[in-house]
């Protein structure tokens, strides 16, 4: 019975070979061989998968670092962070909820200067006349995988 992961395994058993086979892939999308979009919709399934597989499999992960098939396997914590939230220190309390209503107004203040189109001018406490620009957008071009 032929298993999905033998058909994989054909491109290499070591670091060099799975690296030679990566870069013969790479030179193939290049010359314009292979439909890149095709390409990385199946690169992306495979990748998305296996985190699946790696996520459930999270108890038979290994504790120490270890070498094979050329590659070296280390585990370490990644995306540390805290929860201050159960300390109790009444200064930061404060400082929390204040940091939220900040938070709460700028957001608000943000969704009103999305609405501008043009330059207009405002009157701000004390009666200065201000004059405020509509927000820069900015954005990036992806190919979103699905």
């Amino acid at each position: 019975m032929n298993k999905a992961t033998q058909f994989l395994f054909q491109f290499g058993n070591t670091k060099e070979e799975i690296n030679k086979f990566t870069e013969q892939v790479q030179m193939e999308v290049i010359n314009g061989e292979v439909d890149p979009h095709k390409f990385q919709g199946i690169i992306n399934a495979l990748v998305k998968g296996l985190s699946k597989a790696l996520e459930h499999n999270q108890a038979n992960l290994p504790q120490e670092k270890y070498e094979a098939y050329g590659f070296t396997f280390t585990p370490k914590e990644a995306g540390v962070s805290y929860d201050y939230s159960n300390c109790n220190h009444p200064k930061w309390i404060e400082l929390s909820n204040y940091e939220s209503q900040i938070k709460t107004d700028k957001k608000s203040i943000e969704e009103t200067l999305k609405t501008i189109k043009e330059p207009m001018e405002i009157v701000v406490d004390g009666g200065e006349v201000v004059t405020i620009n509509p927000p820069i957008k900015k954005s990036k071009t992806i190919i979103e995988v699905r």
